[in-house]
Formats: structure tokens, sequence, C-alpha cells
């Protein structure tokens, strides 16, 4: 998983309809939370997490969206990356520190957002993902390669990380060896945790990626799927029969059945290479995956196994409502989507770079906007551009 330095990260905070504020070192950066409960359509709140370099903390803030307010600020430790809501509390994965940080959220003006926790992982983890559908279990997927010396020659592994919600301990550990962990997905009945890897070329063997399943009961493995060449992301159906997996070099979203043990896998629907996020849209069972790499978004039908290709909007193409198309002819790269609960609209986030632009202070400038697709014809009704911002300002 990319850490949300780069521009391609940032493009991530337009479906959460937040405004882009960067500076010289501290920039905020909203993270998607993948998990499927609560149902959003209950909270008016959004969790960032912010960083401020590479040696100094990172921020967690806690904003209203009903009146663009925030609600709290409360640090965190060093490079966070990703954040998952539990309940009252927010996780938080810090890469450089090798650690986790919770804190609780605020409720209204009379509870603030309370001051973070760090669960210290072990040295060289390098978290990169936090997820639980569990109210005392939170998992970690950590990045960072181990080397186990019982065998010859010494084999490469990668930790999962599970944490105790009440005590904030590691509780158990698991073992995976398919390759780089970069997202988890849990089953709303919190049975089965299900970890994508993608592949790993330095380690020992080589590593090709796939799904690793372990039994959250145990904490044990029950299972390894192949899926794909370098998987990046998941998402589990809401009934918790379907796990799709979307791999990032052959452009595959591979459908598992997790209703079965052990897993299956079902079969695969090809979307093109370059994706690395697909969004599940539980009203209307389909799957988003924009592709920055061919500046669409393809929308598949989740009712079917597996999965049929409903849609392909070209972001490139004018808006058939006569207004002219979200992107330049020379592409621009579609990274995120959000639909809104009621089953009416997604909107996709997307990006280019503008060399020749007048509206920042100094050009390449970073041009981002949000495209509204309306759900029941998947077509796309407009386009919003949003602020610029010049690509040096953003950092590295």
């Amino acid at each position: 998983m990319r850490l949300v330095c780069n521009g391609r990260f940032a493009a991530l905070l337009f479906c959460f309809l937040i405004c882009i504020a960067c500076g010289d070192v501290y920039r905020p950066t909203i993270i998607p939370n993948p998990v499927q409960p609560p149902d959003p359509k209950n909270f008016h709140t959004i969790f960032t997490v912010n960083q401020n370099g590479a040696t100094n903390p990172g921020t967690g803030m806690q904003v209203d969206v009903s009146g663009d307010s925030s609600d709290g600020v409360t640090r965190v430790a060093m490079m966070p990356v990703h954040a998952a809501l539990q309940g009252a509390h927010v996780w938080v994965a810090n890469n450089l520190s090798d650690s986790v940080s919770v804190f609780t959220t605020a409720l209204g003006s009379s509870i603030p957002i309370g001051a973070s926790t760090n669960v210290n992982l072990p040295p060289g983890a390098r978290p990169v993902f936090v997820h639980s559908t569990e109210t005392s279990t939170m998992y970690v997927a950590n990045s960072g390669r181990f080397s186990d010396t019982s065998f010859t020659p010494p084999e490469s592994y990668y930790i999962i990380d599970a944490i105790n919600t009440t005590s904030n301990v590691i509780s158990s550990e698991v073992r995976v060896t398919q390759g780089t962990p970069t997202a988890l997905a849990e089953t709303p009945d919190g049975q089965k945790l299900y970890v994508i890897s993608r592949d790993d070329p330095g380690a020992t063997p080589a590593k090709q990626g796939g799904v690793t399943v372990i039994s959250t009961v145990d904490k044990t493995i029950i299972d390894a799927l192949p899926a794909g060449l370098s998987p990046r992301w998941a998402v589990v159906r809401s009934d918790g029969a379907r796990v799709y997996v979307l791999s990032h070099d052959d452009g595959l979203v591979t459908t598992i059945n997790s209703a079965v043990i052990p897993d299956q896998v079902i079969g695969t629907t090809a979307v093109g290479t370059g994706a690395d996020f697909l969004y599940y849209d539980s009203r209307h069972n389909r799957l988003y995956i924009p592709n920055p790499t061919t500046n669409n978004v393809i929308i598949l039908d989740a009712t079917v196994d597996p999965p049929a290709n409903l849609a392909t909007i070209d972001l490139t193409a004018p808006i058939p409502a006569g207004a002219g198309a979200p992107c330049p002819a020379s592409g621009c790269s579609p990274v995120s989507v959000a639909a809104l609960p009621d089953g009416t609209r997604a909107y996709i986030a997307s990006y280019y770079i503008d060399s020749t632009s007048a509206n920042c202070q100094q050009t390449p400038c970073f041009q981002a906007q949000v495209t509204v697709v309306d759900e029941l014809t998947n077509q796309v009704t407009k386009s919003i551009p949003l602020p610029q911002v010049s690509v040096s300002s953003m950092g590295n």
C-alpha cells in the first residue's frame, strides 16, 4: 500500500467532499474507511489522519460534516497511513512508528475527542491497514518482511496482529507467507479474516501474492487461495457469502465463495490492468473499479457469479447532458469511488496534472475533480472541479 504523501492518494480526499489543504510540510489526508458496518447513512462524521512529515507525529481529526467544522484533533504517531472506525474508537496504523494508535471519538460539544493510546508492534512491522467487524479485536496488516531461520534457506514471512481492544495489547500473531499484506477484509459475522497480499519479488522465495483466510475463532490459517497477479484490495458482500479481490497486474476481479469450507474460487472478471481499488455498493449489489491507467471506471453487476460488466464510464468522453468531458483528452487518473446510501448517485474522484493552468501559484498543477454518476442510468451527470494545487507544494 502506498503512503499517502503522494498526489495519487491525495485524490482520495475528494470522494468525501473535503477541501484539499496542502502546505510545505503539513498535509491533511482523508483515509477511506472500508469497514462495512456500521451503516454510514446513520452518521454525519468523517475521520481523517494527517501526516506531518517523516519525523514528526501525525494527528487524527474528527469533522462534523453537517457544519463543516472540526470536532477535535488528537496526536498519533509517525506516518499514519490508514484508519478504521470501531464503535466509539478510531484505530490508526502508523507506518514509520511500528505502532497502532487508538482514540475515542467526540460526542457533540459535551465529550471531546480523546487522547490517543499507542499499541507497539514488533520492530520493523510497518503497519499499513487496520480492520475489523468485531467489537473485541482489531486486526493489523503489516508490510514488514521477516525471516524464519528455521528453514534452509531462511523463508520470508509477514505478520498479521490481533489486538485485544479491551486491554490494547497484542493477543495473537499470525504469520502469512503469500506476499506483502496490503489490505484486510472480514465477514460481517466476524468468523473469517481475509488477508490480501501483493507480490514481493525480493522475498525468499519470491512471493506471487494471494489471499490468506484466517479463522478468527482460533487465529489459525484455514486456507490460502490464488487471486490473480499482485492482489491489492478486497471487499466482502453484505451477506458475507462472497469476497471480491482485485489484482493489479492482470486486471482481474476474483470471486471467492466464502459461505463454504474451504473457501472456493468461483471465477474471475477482467477489468483491465492497473487498478488498485474497488468499491462495493450494497444498495445495488455492484462493484466499482476505478482504473487510473485507462481513464475509466468499470461497474460490475454482483448479483451474478462471477460479476458481469454492467457499464464502463469513460472520463474523457463528453457528459451526455451536453457539457464537456470530466477529464482532458490526454486522460486522468480515477482512484476512488463512493456512493450515496439511498442508491441515487455515485461519486468518482480523479485527478490529472495540468502544466498550463494559470489558476495555481506554480505549474505544473494538481487538478482534481468529482464526477457525479446517476446510478439509475449509469451515466455521468456533472463534473465538479476542485481547487488546483501546485505539485511542488504537495511534496513527494
